[in-house]
């Protein structure tokens, strides 16, 4: 599926040009080296930087996280974003970027600026001790959270998201939401979801499109438990709702009008071509 990259380019393609390197990886140095030395560069405090390393840039007073993707991965990454939107989550936002080097060519990717607060400490799913598809069949053991929680709106506010999420990534056929690729932001008293990130294993679905898995929990539609959950939930059946109403065109519409890039016909077409596969499926087994 892959393209060129410079085929999406215009003239007026906007570019985030980052220059002053702060941090590339070495394999042969640990964890522990990186999370440091970034700590200290970005002034953030080191128990909020849990997996954010990696090749780190500076510009205009801000820290930029770099990935060098393909054509369709970036595409994927910026449409992942208007989605996470869509479905009222926080989310990281990314910027198209050029690395200039002083003795090689320029490389072209993906740039996202740091959302981690020195406020929060960033957990994953192992942080908090909640073991492999602990809330299998479907979120149907939430107490697991309580003790996260002192204010009850606040918890109801966070299954709330944790719903959007799935139903989010269901859309998507989101294959990355694993390990270190879903965090959490953790203060004294409550928990709620870290802004979303890496969207680029996305939009390439299991052959039978009816089972989606995360560090959290299994959707498994061909499950009766799980399947009569979701239909009864009502919260979940209007977020399935919502679902129904996304424009996939109108949303790369968006993404390129606000990059200024070109997006071909025929990319178009695969993303609209899964996103109608999943309503179809939402509206014959899902929707009561």
């Amino acid at each position: 599926m892959s393209i060129e990259l410079t085929r999406l380019f215009t003239e007026k393609t906007r570019l985030l040009e980052l220059r002053e390197k702060i941090l590339e990886i070495d394999s042969s140095l640990n964890l522990d080296f990186y999370i440091d030395k970034l700590s200290k560069i970005i002034g953030v405090p080191r128990r909020s930087l849990y997996q954010y390393i990696g090749n780190w840039y500076y510009e205009n007073s801000n820290a930029y996280f770099f990935k060098d993707l393909s054509s369709f991965e970036i595409i994927n990454e910026l449409l992942g974003e208007a989605i996470s939107k869509y479905f009222d989550l926080e989310t990281v936002n990314y910027s198209l970027a050029k690395v200039n080097h002083l003795k090689c060519e320029p490389s072209y990717g993906l740039a996202s600026l740091n959302f981690c607060s020195p406020k929060f400490s960033y957990k994953t799913t192992h942080d908090l001790g909640i073991p492999l598809y602990a809330l299998s069949p479907f979120l149907s053991n939430l107490d697991i959270f309580n003790k996260y929680f002192k204010d009850e709106k606040l918890k109801k506010e966070f299954i709330l998201s944790l719903k959007r999420l799935f139903v989010r990534d269901f859309l998507a056929g989101e294959n990355d939401r694993k390990g270190d690729n879903l965090l959490f932001q953790v203060s004294t008293t409550s928990l709620k979801l870290a802004p979303l990130f890496d969207y680029e294993w996305s939009f390439s679905y299991k052959s039978d499109y009816y089972v989606y898995d995360n560090s959290l929990a299994i959707m498994d539609l061909t499950d009766k438990d799980t399947l009569e959950y979701l239909q009864k939930d009502v919260e979940f059946q209007e977020i399935f709702t919502k679902l129904l109403d996304i424009n996939i065109l109108k949303l790369l519409k968006g993404i390129g009008e606000i990059h200024e890039i070109i997006i071909p016909n025929d990319i178009k077409d695969i993303y609209v071509e899964q996103v109608e596969r999943v309503k179809e499926l939402v509206v014959s087994t899902l929707i009561k």
